[in-house]
């Protein structure tokens, strides 16, 4: 895979920074947690820390709290409400990729349902302004993109879908382009809130040069945080960090970076990235 050739078009969340070890879906087993490599520079807390993170994730209900149809909230449209991606300012951000249910799909099959991957999403926000509104985009080169919160105040209002068109492109590939939209006018300014929100991605990593994913920095921000979660039969054999401006200019990764990893049996990436550069996207490319 030429990961250093393709375009930077990612599935994101807004912006980010770490909630590290809170509002997992876990569900603790008594065997001992897993073993893993860690960078020299690592505290033992952090390897700890990481540790338990890894192994609540690993053991959750992740993968059965799935979407598989559209929610009633869901608008066709050809035009997105504007938005902006002022006035808000993400205090803890993790994302969480489970391909643990991902399967490869023949091109003839695809469509159909066959391969899941679910990504969980947990923000702590800050309103800085009067907006009265929070997006959340996503988007897709698979058959569909599935939406559900698991959180009842700010509410999820509309989610906004439209099909591919070549404005919109992955790498090579057109994509849908999805809007989750909430409503904050509740939200005083200066005040904060919490997102816990979980995308199905229906058929999608099925082309060659789509094994990854990445965060753009759209907000202040101080860290981001996430983890990839990988099948048992389908472990990676290699992996790649890399950051991008939004002019896709190469950036050296940031020196206080935190990552560990499953180098025993390949199943697991964590990643923490401190104070990330607006506008730059942070990616993990991985081969299986």
């Amino acid at each position: 895979m030429n990961w250093w050739k393709r375009n930077n078009v990612h599935i994101y969340g807004i912006v980010g920074i770490i909630i590290g070890i809170v509002g997992l879906s876990i569900a603790f087993l008594k065997s001992d947690p897993p073993a893993y490599t860690s960078p020299s520079n690592s505290s033992l807390i952090l390897k700890k820390d990481v540790e338990n993170l890894i192994y609540n994730a690993q053991r959750s209900e992740l993968r059965k709290m799935r979407v598989t149809t559209p929610s009633s909230q869901r608008k066709e449209t050809l035009e997105f409400p504007a938005r902006t991606t002022s006035g808000f300012e993400l205090e803890t951000y993790t994302i969480v990729f489970d391909l643990r249910s991902f399967k490869p799909i023949p091109s003839k099959y695809r469509g159909k349902k066959h391969s899941y991957v679910v990504q969980e999403i947990l923000q702590t926000i800050r309103k800085t302004s009067k907006s009265e509104t929070y997006f959340l985009p996503a988007h897709t080169s698979g058959f569909d993109v599935y939406v559900r919160s698991m959180t009842k105040e700010p509410r999820l209002t509309a989610i906004h879908a439209n099909e591919a068109d070549e404005r919109a492109v992955l790498g090579k590939y057109p994509v849908k382009p999805r809007l989750f939209e909430f409503d904050v006018s509740n939200i005083p300014d200066n005040g904060k809130f919490g997102l816990h929100i979980l995308k199905t991605y229906v058929d999608a990593f099925q082309n060659e040069d789509q094994s990854w994913v990445g965060v753009n920095v759209g907000l202040p921000t101080r860290s981001i945080s996430y983890i990839i979660l990988f099948p048992k039969d389908r472990p990676y054999t290699a992996f790649k960090r890399f950051a991008n401006d939004s002019n896709s200019s190469p950036s050296t990764l940031p020196s206080d970076e935190q990552f560990l990893a499953d180098e025993e049996n390949h199943l697991w990436i964590w990643w923490k990235i401190t104070d990330p550069k607006p506008n730059y996207e942070y990616n993990v490319d991985w081969e299986w």
